[in-house]
């Protein structure tokens, strides 16, 4: 049987908005590429500023609740296999 790989659900959201890189990413974010990483791979260690919620939702269209989710428990969903 064919190992699940997870894929984060940031990074979903990031490709899906049409960001192929995280500094496409980042430049439209006004963030770090580092920062982007670390969203992605769940190594956010302080609650994120209301301002990068909000930047968050408009460059990748999501809602608040999906972003929070990221924050909250580093939401994953799982890739095809």
């Amino acid at each position: 049987m064919a190992d699940l790989q997870l894929i984060p659900a940031a990074k979903i959201a990031r490709v899906t908005a049409g960001f192929l890189t995280q500094l496409e990413a980042a430049k439209a974010l006004h963030i770090s590429r580092t920062q982007v990483s670390n969203l992605e791979r769940g190594a956010i260690k302080s609650y994120p500023r209301r301002q990068l919620i909000e930047k968050l939702k408009e460059v990748y269209s999501v809602s608040e609740r999906d972003v929070l989710l990221w924050f909250i428990k580093n939401e994953q969903i799982p890739k095809n296999p």
